[in-house]
């Protein structure tokens, strides 16, 4: 495996896994505004070596995902990016996190 292109040379993944996720979501009809109240995440990695750690990487994908969706854009006005810095930029801030429950199999 690998390639010519950059990174090539790391190889490629070597592990997957499988994982299921749900989320209870209230939306205003009328504003369009989205509230994810509860994600449910399982996650068959295998044996968890350290189970805090692996549901710390669920969590952390969750709040990089909600911040994706609801709430992060690149604003680009001609070629000058009108965002560039966390000023302006809008994350996901902690206390916008929504309760997470994970389910480790395997």
């Amino acid at each position: 495996m690998g390639g010519t292109f950059k990174g090539a040379k790391a190889g490629t993944a070597p592990a997957y896994s499988f994982s299921a996720y749900v989320s209870h979501v209230k939306v205003d009809l009328e504003t369009g505004f989205v509230d994810v109240k509860k994600v449910w995440a399982a996650f068959d990695c295998g044996r968890a070596l350290n189970p805090l750690a692996v549901e710390g990487q669920i969590e952390g994908s969750i709040h990089m995902g909600l911040g994706q969706l609801l709430s992060e854009s690149m604003d680009y006005r001609g070629a000058r990016l009108m965002n560039p810095s966390l000023l302006e930029y809008k994350i996901l801030a902690p206390q916008q996190m929504p309760e997470v429950e994970c389910l480790l199999v395997g």
